[in-house]
């Protein structure tokens, strides 16, 4: 077996199927699920799962238990399609998104379909799970693999130890695309807002229209802008401007950007440092593990450490250093860290070592305040950790603390397939938190 506890399989990328039609006949004769994958060129996200996920043998390997189907409405020349392989060409993955938009429901506002995005669905088509933009590899296996389950239990791979459900998830149906969700500006367009820049033609109200089509461009240009306008003389004289640019970034900023916010972490002003590593929260981009870890030595505001706490599970959840971080504050039985405490157990839903995080989640289930039981119990909810079912049902009929023992509820729901509405709002009453963490 694979390090990740599935057969090795060679390299090659996924089998895709030509069409729609194909797929569903084909699994409806074999009892297959029916995976979606549907990518853009252009976007770090894509292109990562493009040129690297799929083609990762455990992802290879779980994929022979599917039929699988690419969608893009990109070109990438003539003959077998480059950017997905084995076999299809770009006319067929162009008529694929076509189909399945319609069949699966995915058109949203304007008629965009959100990209990335993977759709899980049985042999007749009926949408299992879905999972709108970035998915890491741990994630996309867990999503695999809980595919199978549904499907054919009998035949399902064994969860590799680095998979855990995606935040995004969405049981039984696919995410809406957000009406008014704006659109990136063009190269042309941010060349020119870097020559009005320059000349002190944009700033005020032009900037804040501007400033969401700056945010989601993965262009290099996007990056130079927002570098320019956070270390302007203008934004930092208004300093009510700063934390706002910082929030948005965290919620429509594409991953580049964390370059920026990390400096913004070390900054003196409390409120801007908490909304800088809120944002990287969201963004949840490894490359900001060692700016965090070494904010985390230096903080001694208990709002923003327990936000780091948070943004380092999000960004570091296979790094080895940001694990060891928020699984010793997990276990922390100390008093004054309970607060910290709480957050680094939201935090473990993030994390990649299931082994470590049940060796947290359980004692705090079983021994922790009443705060500390329900985070415990939503980070159990939110990573579908079958092997503490035992202890959550042991715990709920002597549970009296009325916001433990909802999250305990929440919980053993999940477990039995719930698609967990009340998670976010059961979240914020529990960490109390000021900034929201809604990003699409």
């Amino acid at each position: 077996a694979g390090g990740d506890g599935t057969a090795p399989a060679p390299a090659k990328g996924i089998e895709w199927e030509a069409s729609w039609e194909a797929a569903l006949a084909r699994a409806k004769a074999e009892n297959r699920p029916i995976v979606v994958c549907i990518n853009m060129d252009g976007e770090r996200a894509n292109d990562r799962l493009a040129k690297k996920t799929y083609k990762d043998r455990s992802v290879v390997s779980v994929s022979k238990n599917t039929v699988n189907l690419f969608a893009s409405l990109d070109i990438h020349g003539s003959g077998q399609c480059v950017r997905a392989g084995k076999g299809i060409t770009c006319a067929e993955h162009l008529a694929v998104e076509k189909a399945v938009r319609v069949a699966l429901g995915l058109e949203g506002s304007e008629g965009r379909v959100i990209a990335p995005q993977h759709v899980f669905t049985g042999p007749d088509g009926t949408v299992l799970l879905s999972v709108p933009y970035a998915i890491s590899k741990g994630e996309l296996l867990w999503c695999w693999t809980e595919a199978v389950r549904r499907v054919t239990p009998e035949d399902a791979p064994k969860q590799p130890s680095s998979a855990r459900p995606p935040r995004r998830l969405v049981v039984g149906g696919v995410a809406a695309d957000s009406s008014g969700r704006g659109q990136a500006l063009t190269h042309e367009e941010l060349v020119e807002l870097k020559a009005d820049l320059q000349k002190g033609r944009f700033r005020g109200a032009g900037l804040r229209e501007q400033m969401e089509g700056i945010l989601r461009s993965d262009d290099p240009i996007a990056l130079e802008l927002v570098w320019t306008v956070l270390n302007s003389p203008w934004v930092m004289r208004a300093s009510g401007e700063v934390p706002p640019l910082l929030h948005a970034i965290g919620q429509v900023g594409t991953e580049q950007f964390w370059e920026v916010l990390v400096p913004w972490c070390a900054w003196s002003q409390e409120e801007h440092r908490l909304e800088a590593v809120v944002a990287l929260e969201q963004l949840r981009v490894p490359d900001a593990v060692k700016g965090l870890l070494d904010r985390w030595k230096r903080e001694e505001n208990g709002d923003v450490r327990n936000a780091i706490i948070r943004a380092l599970a999000a960004a570091g959840a296979e790094d080895s250093k940001a694990r060891k971080t928020v699984l010793a504050a997990a276990k922390s039985t100390k008093e004054k860290e309970a607060d910290q405490r709480v957050h680094a157990l939201i935090g473990c839903a993030d994390l990649a070592d299931a082994k470590g995080v049940r060796g947290a989640l359980e004692p705090a289930l079983a021994k922790g305040d009443a705060r500390t039981r329900a985070a415990a119990a939503w980070a159990v909810a939110v990573r579908r950790e079958a092997e503490l079912e035992d202890v959550l049902r042991a715990a709920l009929p002597t549970e009296t603390d009325a916001l433990a023992r909802e999250a305990v509820e929440a919980a053993l729901d999940a477990l039995g397939g719930g698609a967990g509405e009340t998670l976010d709002d059961l979240k914020q009453r529990i960490t109390h938190d000021t900034i929201p963490r809604d990003r699409e």
